[in-house]
């Protein structure tokens, strides 16, 4: 029956090992913990797996790094289809071998397919058009059958590629790309749904996809209890919250851009702040980080960034290469804002979620309330929408089965306005006060 039967339910249909030359083995009375790990800033998926051996499979299969691990799972209660995840061994790590050499227990390090497939392919040659369309050639070239979702691009380039790895021309393409909506940040990434080329701005409009709080167990609110379990924060962790210092240091509140074309030998110079160009761009709330009346609204020359450029070193068509003003600026400010306000969850897993979704988390106020109905429950601004940056699937496969997941979630915006102004009413007497 597909039913979410308890905390961290999971179907685990199967655990396999692969060889090149054709062996196949269960594994799934062997392997004791699994995890998966998806990353919007790194390239291909990862993972480890725990094995307890006491048949020795790494002597008969043999395990010697032409293997592949095969994980078949799925989330109960959705009606989701099993979700089918193969990926590479690439190392065997901490062996522990028994006193009486009757078993071993060791770790086997797990990489994408694709993630040999870039290591041992170059790509070479001119390639022309929209960015989005580069980047699906690419793909159906040199990563045939792989799913991707790729967001389209605006204006016409051409590029000449010297043999480059894949990642290589893909981070290229992602410093060039601006979406049609005019967002620069794009990521490529891979989830267990497939290749990313995708703005971050883009992902910041998505729906919600899950809701996450912080309720007690015993909070009756009317909802089913098992329900109320799986939508429930287990561990939180708050990453970082702001660092004006390195926000300024890098560029992402302001910046200076200082072109020199030597073609038509002239200078030019463009200006970026976050708060004035705050909605030029897609953000995942709706608010800035800082009210307008703040001093950093006046921060303009803070960080330098010099380029050289060569107008019409394409020829008219494909002038569109070094038009920095387009990307560079904005593309620093949007991704660096995504660093700074940064939460670790650990809830019930759940297989429909992907790195690069949006989940809500509803944070509890850390000052006296009356109950989960209080209008003071909320802390309204550390609650709100967040990007997945990063997804570990963790799997304990030893007697009951578990899964979990550990999600981490940033923002580059808030869910309500910080006040222009902003006084205490009894500013001499803070504790009697009243703030307004």
């Amino acid at each position: 029956m597909d039913k979410y039967q308890k905390t961290n339910d999971v179907n685990l249909e199967s655990m396999v090992l692969l060889s090149d030359q054709g062996g196949i083995i269960d594994v799934s009375k062997l392997v004791t913990r699994v995890d998966l790990f998806e990353d919007i800033y790194s390239h291909f998926m990862t993972g480890l797996i725990m094995v307890n051996d006491g048949v020795g499979i790494r002597t008969h299969l043999p395990i010697m790094g032409t293997e592949s691990f095969e994980l078949s799972y799925r989330t109960p209660g959705f009606g989701q289809p099993m979700l089918k995840v193969r990926m590479n061994i690439v190392s065997i790590t901490k062996r522990e071998i028994s006193k009486n050499n009757s078993s071993e227990v060791y770790e086997l390090k797990l990489k994408s397919p694709s993630y040999l497939i870039n290591e041992a392919t170059r790509v070479q040659g001119a390639y022309s058009g929209k960015i989005s369309d580069i980047v699906k050639r690419i793909l159906v070239k040199y990563l045939p059958g792989s799913k991707y979702i790729i967001q389209p691009t605006k204006n016409d380039y051409k590029f000449t590629i010297p043999n480059m790895k894949i990642t290589e021309v893909m981070d290229m393409l992602c410093k060039h790309a601006v979406s049609e909506e005019g967002d620069p940040n794009y990521l490529f990434y891979e989830n267990v749904g497939g290749f990313i080329f995708r703005s971050i701005g883009d992902m910041s409009k998505q729906p919600t996809a899950k809701k996450y709080h912080n309720k007690l167990a015993s909070i009756n609110d009317g909802t089913d209890k098992v329900k109320q379990e799986f939508m429930k924060i287990q561990d939180i962790q708050i990453e970082s919250d702001f660092d004006i210092e390195k926000s300024i240091s890098v560029g992402a509140l302001s910046s200076k851009l200082i072109t020199h074309d030597i073609t038509t030998k002239t200078i030019n110079t463009s200006f970026f702040n976050y708060i004035t160009s705050f909605n030029e761009f897609n953000h995942i709330n709706e608010n800035k980080r800082f009210p307008s009346t703040s001093k950093f609204s006046k921060l303009l020359d803070g960080f330098n960034i010099v380029l050289p450029k060569s107008t019409l070193n394409h020829g008219e068509m494909f002038d569109r290469n070094q038009n920095y003003e387009d990307f560079v600026q904005s593309g620093i400010s949007t991704r660096n804002m995504f660093l700074n306000d940064t939460v670790m969850v650990r809830v019930s897993g759940d297989s429909r979620l992907r790195a690069g979704m949006v989940a809500e988390l509803s944070m509890p106020a850390t000052e006296p309330k009356s109950g989960s109905n209080d209008p003071n429950y909320e802390n309204k601004y550390s609650s709100g929408r967040y990007l997945i940056t990063s997804i570990r699937h963790h799997f304990i496969n030893m007697g009951t089965k578990e899964y979990t997941n550990v999600i981490e979630m940033s923002r580059d915006s808030l869910p309500m306005a910080i006040p222009d102004v902003k006084k205490f009413d009894n500013p001499s007497g803070i504790e009697d006060g009243t703030v307004n």
